[in-house]
């Protein structure tokens, strides 16, 4: 179909429990999640193989890693996505290019029109990365390290839509990162 995103990205971490005698919010805790591994892969060709990434014990590393390799996969999705709506592209420039900034009526198209290629930037731009249950499990598991590997590789977050404890959407200038629960009907 001419008017969808084509590619998208999956990610899927896993956690040892590991023993610990700390105390959480006045509670005793027995065991941590450690995360351990990280897969990802991509529906675009060239990147359908799944990549998989075990721990040292730097944490961070293992997170760096997957945010590479994520916008890997989102340097190809959008210049194969830029490329299939180059038309488009071209058709807005075209317009802008033949408009008058001195006359009114031509600034405020020339206005919405610079409007509509940044917003068509944007959608081909953004992989969408999605995970199952993520929200729940597999952000929190890394929460304290995605930004920063956000921050040095991509950006930190544009916008956060969290529900609860859940993060429903993460979203950077590259990346955007989805929960599948929540486009899923209940009891699925």
């Amino acid at each position: 179909a001419e008017g969808k995103y084509d590619f998208f990205a999956v990610y899927d971490w896993e956690a040892l429990q590991v023993p610990t005698r700390q105390c959480y919010r006045g509670m005793d805790t027995h065991f941590i999640h450690v995360p351990a591994t990280v897969s990802t892969c991509a529906n675009i060709s060239g990147y359908r193989n799944p990549s998989h990434y075990q721990s040292t014990g730097d944490t961070q590393k293992l997170v760096d890693a997957m945010v590479i390799r994520l916008l890997e996969y989102q340097t190809e999705a959008r210049r194969q996505m830029r490329y299939k709506y180059r038309w488009v592209f071209k058709e807005l420039y075209d317009r802008m290019q033949l408009l008058d900034k001195k006359d009114e009526d031509d600034r405020r198209m020339f206005s919405h029109l610079s409007r509509l290629y940044k917003t068509l930037a944007r959608y081909t731009d953004v992989l969408p990365v999605v995970g199952y249950n993520s929200g729940r499990y597999d952000i929190p598991l890394v929460r304290r390290f995605l930004p920063l590997a956000l921050k040095k590789f991509d950006s930190l977050p544009t916008f956060v839509i969290k529900k609860g404890g859940s993060y429903m959407s993460i979203c950077t200038k590259r990346l955007q990162f989805l929960d599948l629960t929540n486009f899923l009907g209940a009891g699925t």
